[in-house]
């Protein structure tokens, strides 16, 4: 009996976190009428958490859920991400970008007193966590690598508040 239990449990549990990560657009999202961008904020987590979880693809409804993500953190008033070459080294991996955007925005709404190096302490460990989940996926990239080689040394996280 503890068996099949077991076994249920496992089977189910995968289900759960899947079910779980389906996300859709908000469909009162129009970014031209919006006023209240705050209000949106919890898709925004949700949207950055879909497209971490998830491999690049060419799916409408991963575009449809970037499309909302960049449309929303260039609209805000609340949120600015500076894209700054010291930091941004993967510029050859352009879905790495908009990875370290969406970490970078689910950071600082869930951390609105943090620091722009804290923020991108977290998307950067986000990119590398996605880069190697996905790296089949996407292209290869020397920044990456060079993160890579600072993380496995410790000096990853000193490295990006140094350079926020």
């Amino acid at each position: 009996m503890k068996r099949v239990l077991l076994l249920y449990l496992l089977l189910l549990f995968p289900a759960i976190i899947v079910s779980g990560q389906d996300f859709r657009v908000p469909p009162d999202f129009d970014p031209d009428t919006v006023r209240d961008f705050a209000r949106f904020e919890p898709a925004v987590i949700q949207a950055a958490d879909w497209l971490m979880h998830h491999p690049p693809e060419t799916s409408k409804q991963r575009q449809e859920i970037a499309k909302f993500l960049v449309t929303w953190l260039d609209k805000t008033p609340t949120l600015t991400i500076v894209l700054d070459p010291d930091i941004i080294k993967f510029t050859d991996c352009g879905e790495c970008i908009l990875i370290f955007m969406a970490a970078y925005a689910k950071q600082a709404i869930r951390n609105p007193k943090g620091t722009r190096a804290e923020h991108n302490v977290a998307a950067v460990h986000a990119v590398l966590d996605y880069y190697l989940k996905y790296k089949k996926f996407l292209p290869k990239s020397k920044g990456i690598k060079f993160y890579l080689k600072l993380d496995k040394k410790g000096e990853l996280d000193e490295y990006i508040r140094k350079h926020s």
